[in-house]
């Protein structure tokens, strides 16, 4: 198959490119974008999550909810931008660009996004259900 060439040189254009030129490269597919905010690279994990909010499409809320919990600090900041944007929630329910040094004030910041998506009612595919 051709998808992992196709991902992996996607991953290397996000850690150089500008977010928008990447929703342009992968033509508006936002599931080929979500897989890489998994990438093991944190900054191809954060430039896709930023590259994701960009495609203005709802149902990728669950993937930068997911990363609110990434260890690293870019790529949770890049989450809360997104989330942010994608929300017009400029208050973040909650967290800020800085990761909550406390593990509750994170998971409750992350249960109100939860909350937020669940009240939109959008069909997701199987594949954007929370992991934990």
């Amino acid at each position: 198959s051709e998808e992992p060439i196709v991902e992996e040189s996607a991953a290397a254009a996000l850690e150089i490119a500008k977010p928008d030129e990447i929703v342009r490269a992968v033509k508006g597919d936002w599931l080929k974008l979500a897989r890489l905010t998994r990438h093991g690279e944190p900054s191809v994990r954060a430039a896709a999550s930023t590259a994701l909010a960009r495609t203005e499409e709802l149902r990728v809320a669950p993937f930068l909810i997911e990363r609110l919990r990434d260890e690293n600090p870019d790529v949770y900041r890049a989450a809360v931008a997104g989330l942010r944007f994608l929300s017009r929630d400029m208050e973040g329910k909650g967290l800020d660009s800085t990761p909550p040094a406390n593990k509750n004030e994170r998971e409750a910041g992350i249960r109100k996004w939860q909350k937020w998506l669940e009240e939109l009612h959008l069909e997701l595919d199987p594949r954007q259900k929370f992991e934990g």
